[in-house]
């Protein structure tokens, strides 16, 4: 077998990956989930102060979309 031979960590190296590496990760996954609620829920409170009978919030492209009863009954939630 080539390549380099598997090192095992030192105590620092550990320490760096368990107080720093992983909290960032951490703290990153949070605030995109966070983010991703609040739009979520700023999507839900426009709609509802429009008057409007649903919404339909697409996280992929950061869009609102609210819905009218009718388009709800008939199934129109998705734009062509």
């Amino acid at each position: 077998m080539t390549g380099f031979p598997i090192k095992k960590p030192t105590p620092f190296e550990l320490w760096i990956l368990k107080w720093i590496v992983f909290p960032l990760v951490l703290l990153f996954l949070f605030v995109t989930l966070w983010r991703a609620t609040e739009r979520r829920w700023e999507c839900s409170r426009i709609c509802e102060s429009k008057g409007f009978y649903s919404y339909s919030y697409q996280h992929r492209w950061d869009s609102c979309m609210c819905i009218t009863e009718e388009e709800h009954k008939a199934g129109n939630l998705v734009p062509n």
